[in-house]
């Protein structure tokens, strides 16, 4: 169960996510709507660089005359990732701002905080919250913004408003581990601090990271055995915190590969399938990561034929979808089973034959 992945890696949630996931700079020919790629080619300089330059001229020169096109332009200059002009296009045209729109003001927000106007962002992430209290786009990045000019106090306020809506949101939990970073708390009180506010949230994934975070403390011990009775005595105390959510009816996915790693981790093999076999739904695909704790802990068992068929059904139902690193993995652990399985069989047949 060593390669179970922790929660982290697993929850990991975009707060931009009104930008695209591809940082390179679109294609614009292929990618813009036509009208700011049409004007520009009327001025007869045909190269994309020379747009930069373009751009900001064009929108100092030029007033959109009602709401509609200023909306169509500021979706293009967004496409663009052209954020600044983004930010001078409204200033130049605000009598178009819509008012009292929440996705208006959460663009304005993030787009004024990736170039680093901090109190523009605050302003507008402040009004976004006002209108809809319960999303988490402005608070998470309020509390970023808190934390950047040093107002701790205030970054808890809403790390706490947002963990109040989702004690289970793993970007708030890394806020809150970047608050305490920012407050120069000692490395060992970090995990202590981290477990209460998790308890009072009754949050398994804070619980959950706290207990990472006493793992991680432990890599530090210099003698083998030591570390492995270190990391197990970890494992078990994580296992006995999820186990609270699971009798409490948690079955959330992410909560069950969370709870699954950790039996597996403190050597609950047993119990890792039992739990497995327990939520698995007739025709409903598991998620890649429960299923990959299952084989393991079927391999720690030795019970290969299982193993076999196991890895037989992750490559049919996630290969689509597997990570690069997991199929050298499944291999891997494929090509090991055979060979155990090989050596197994000549270990019988070297057996003597007794006759009675």
């Amino acid at each position: 169960m060593k390669t179970s992945l922790s929660a982290e890696q697993k929850q990991s949630t975009q707060l931009d996510h009104h930008y695209s996931d591809d940082e390179d700079d679109p294609s614009l020919t292929s990618q813009v709507a036509p009208t700011l790629w049409q004007l520009f080619t009327e001025t007869e300089i045909n190269e994309s660089r020379a747009f930069d330059l373009w751009l900001p001229q064009w929108i100092t020169s030029h007033h959109m005359s009602n709401t509609t096109e200023f909306q169509e332009i500021c979706r293009e200059i967004l496409h663009l990732k052209k954020y600044q002009s983004l930010l001078d296009f409204v200033d130049q045209n605000s009598e178009h701002k819509p008012k009292h729109d929440y996705d208006f003001l959460v663009i304005e927000g993030l787009t004024a905080m990736k170039c680093g106007h901090l109190e523009r962002s605050e302003l507008n992430l402040k009004q976004a919250h006002h209108l809809r209290p319960l999303e988490l786009i402005p608070i998470l990045n309020l509390t970023k913004i808190l934390m950047a000019t040093q107002r701790f106090d205030l970054a808890y306020t809403w790390l706490n408003c947002g963990l109040d809506i989702d004690p289970n949101m793993m970007s708030l939990w890394k806020l809150c581990r970047e608050l305490l970073v920012a407050e120069e708390t000692p490395e060992e009180d970090m995990a202590a601090k981290m477990l209460a506010l998790a308890q009072g949230k009754k949050s398994w994934l804070g619980e959950s990271l706290a207990c990472d975070m006493d793992l991680n403390n432990s890599l530090t011990s210099t003698d083998d055995n030591q570390l492995a009775q270190n990391q197990q005595e970890i494992f078990q105390k994580k296992v006995d915190r999820l186990e609270v959510f699971y009798h409490h009816g948690e079955r959330d996915p992410d909560f069950l590969i969370e709870y699954t790693g950790a039996l597996g981790g403190a050597g609950h093999y047993h119990k890792v399938i039992q739990i497995i076999w327990q939520t698995r739904e007739p025709g409903v695909v598991f998620p890649l990561i429960l299923s990959v704790h299952e084989l393991q802990a079927h391999l720690a068992l030795h019970k290969y034929q299982e193993s076999l068929h196991l890895i037989t059904q992750i490559r049919r139902h996630h290969m689509a979808n597997l990570p690069a690193d997991m199929a050298p993995l499944l291999d891997q652990y494929e090509e090991w089973i055979h060979s155990e399985l090989k050596d197994s069989e000549a270990h019988v047949s070297k057996q003597p034959v007794t006759t009675s």
